[in-house]
């Protein structure tokens, strides 16, 4: 589960039927991460790359992927246009905005970040900061 999975809801047919999925290209959303959960299974290709730490968790340590030291502002591996310039992508990030809850009992479910999805429709600006804005307008500035 990465650091903001408290945002994430349950994935289920009646409510997700009808959207869509592309694997991220760009990963600004990991630019202010300071961590990502990894499995075991992922610990040693994880550890070539990056520092390896433990979080606690709901039923013990979980491995993390260290993306950025405490006094940095950004990730170091996220660059200025948001393209990963690390040479292993932690699968929780290619899978953005999915990632695993807790699920009654012991297992998992697959849930979805709502808060940062942005369906087929113009985004106008509000006068606040908003991530799906920014993204939005890069992306139009860019198309030739």
């Amino acid at each position: 589960m990465t650091n903001a999975s408290s945002s994430a809801k349950p994935v289920s047919w009646d409510r997700h039927q009808a959207w869509s999925w592309q694997s991220p290209k760009v990963f600004a959303h990991a630019r202010d991460l300071r961590s990502v959960a990894i499995t075991l299974n992922e610990a040693v290709t994880a550890a070539a790359c990056f520092v390896l730490v433990f979080v606690p968790g709901p039923v013990g340590p979980m491995p993390h992927a260290l993306l950025r030291r405490g006094a940095q502002r950004h990730s170091p591996f996220v660059g200025p246009e948001g393209q990963w310039q690390a040479s292993w992508l932690p699968p929780r990030l290619s899978a953005w905005p999915f990632d695993l809850v807790a699920a009654p009992g012991d297992g998992h479910a697959l849930a979805l970040h709502e808060d940062r999805v942005t369906h087929h429709c113009s985004i106008y600006e509000t006068g606040n900061n908003s991530f799906r804005f920014a993204q939005s307008k890069n992306s139009r500035n860019k198309k030739p």
